[in-house]
């Protein structure tokens, strides 16, 4: 565990069938930095080239066409998940690419399994 009481995630989410529960699309609600909250749609939990751990979020409004908040991501001790900001351009980028690289590898596994079909 590191400081803060923070851990890594036992496992990382690689499926769109973790982003639903009972076949709901899993939310969490932020508090802005304009202050104001929003429900978010998680889209995906991955680990980035650097090893660290990110989350992609869109808010309920900007589903369709909103681009996705992206985050540090931990969970504590509890197994809560805890967010974090990021806070330069270079992580930016990494978070980005390994977003868009989950999003390649569900669109690849969504296009094998309908090849099986």
């Amino acid at each position: 565990m590191s400081k803060k009481g923070k851990k890594e995630p036992e496992e990382f989410i690689q499926d769109t069938d973790a982003y639903f529960e009972d076949g709901e699309q899993k939310w969490i609600t932020l508090e802005l930095e304009d202050g104001r909250t929003a429900e978010c749609a998680v889209m995906g939990i991955y680990k980035g080239s650097n090893k660290k751990n990110y989350i992609a979020v869109v808010e309920e409004e900007k589903l369709e066409s909103g681009e996705p908040y992206f985050y540090r991501y931990a969970e504590d001790e509890n197994g809560d998940p805890v967010l974090s900001n990021i806070e330069d351009d270079e992580e930016w980028e990494i978070a980005c690419d390994g977003f868009e690289e989950l999003l390649d590898e569900l669109e690849f596994e969504e296009m094998s399994s309908e090849d099986d079909d």
